[in-house]
This record gives C-alpha cells, sequence and structure tokens, in this order.
C-alpha cells in the first residue's frame, strides 16, 4: 500500500510520534512512501497541551506492535482482519504479515537513538537516504542535512513506553 505524506515548508512543525518519534518539515514525498516506518502525526500544539494523550497513545501503539508480532500474532491478527480490508479468509492476514519486516519493540531505540536528536541515529540516515532518492527523483531540490532531520527526532515518548511508563 502507498501512503502520501506531504507538509509545507512554513506550516507548524508535525510530530512523528510512535515506533519512530520523529517529526519531518518542508518535504513533500508524494506518493513515494511505502508501509515499513510506523509513524504517527501529532501536532505540536496537542503534544504541549496534552503531553498524556500523546504517551497514551503511543502506549496503545506500543501494545498493539507486541500484540501483533508476538507468540498470539495470529489470534490478533485475523480477529483485525476485516478492519484491515481482508475480505477473504482472515488467515490470510497471518500469512502476509509472516515476512513483513516489523521493527520490534526491542529494536525502536536501535533505530531511533539513544539520546533525543542523535544525527548518527539510523531514521536519520534512513531520512537522508530518502531525501537523497527524491532529490534523484526530481520530488526534492535538495536533501536535508542529518543535524536538521535529528533536530525532530525525538524518542521522549516511545522511551517512556518502553521502560514501562504505560498504563496497565
Amino acid at each position: 500500500m502507498t501512503e502520501t505524506i506531504s507538509t509545507k515548508a512554513h506550516a507548524d512543525v508535525i510530530r512523528l510520534a510512535g515506533n519512530i518519534g520523529a517529526e519531518i518539515t518542508g518535504i513533500d514525498t508524494g506518493d513515494v512512501l511505502s508501509d515499513g516506518l510506523d509513524v504517527i502525526a501529532v501536532a505540536t500544539s496537542v503534544i504541549k497541551s496534552d503531553p498524556t494523550l500523546v504517551q497514551d497513545y503511543v502506549c496503545a501503539e506500543l501494545q498493539g506492535s507486541k500484540d501483533m508480532t508476538g507468540p498470539d500474532a495470529a489470534r490478533y491478527l485475523t480477529a483485525s482482519a476485516k478492519v484491515q480490508g481482508i475480505t477473504g479468509s482472515p488467515q490470510q492476514i497471518v500469512t502476509a504479515t509472516q515476512g513483513y519486516p516489523f521493527i520490534p519493540p526491542s529494536q525502536q531505540l536501535y533505530w531511533l537513538g539513544s539520546t533525543l536528536h542523535d544525527p548518527t541515529s539510523r531514521i536519520v540516515k534512513a531520512y537522508q537516504q530518502t531525501g537523497t532518492f527524491l532529490v534523484s527523483q526530481g520530488r526534492l531540490t535538495s536533501a536535508p542535512p542529518a543535524a536538521q532531520i535529528a533536530q525532530h527526532i525525538d524518542i521522549t515518548f516511545v522511551k517512556k513506553a518502553l521502560a514501562g511508563g504505560c498504563p496497565s
């Protein structure tokens, strides 16, 4: 499935929390992004006015990730098949996701970096590579440097969730 993510250079910062905990501004990726990076866009105003809501949502995403990749994954996947668009056998979703490269919770900070605004994190490098690709495709005029991307990587919510900071 292909998704379109567009932002305006002078718009409010978009915060991508969840599995990535990143925010990116000023990049129009058109229709070239595909599934594989699970992010949540949250307005900065919401983060400032209701951080508990954002934390609770990140915690729910983390629990969902654990459910969909854990030992009972087949049970959760088949139960959610209809809302995920599966019209045939619910088992199709189990088969389809078996080889999908989910980033398990134990590796989230490996990708995000262990410190806030880490310019050497793997996610920063991935966004840089995406930017370079989009330049080569004529979708961007220049790729953002690592330092610019890193300033928008916020691991606060996911780090707290991974450390047990979620309501039961």
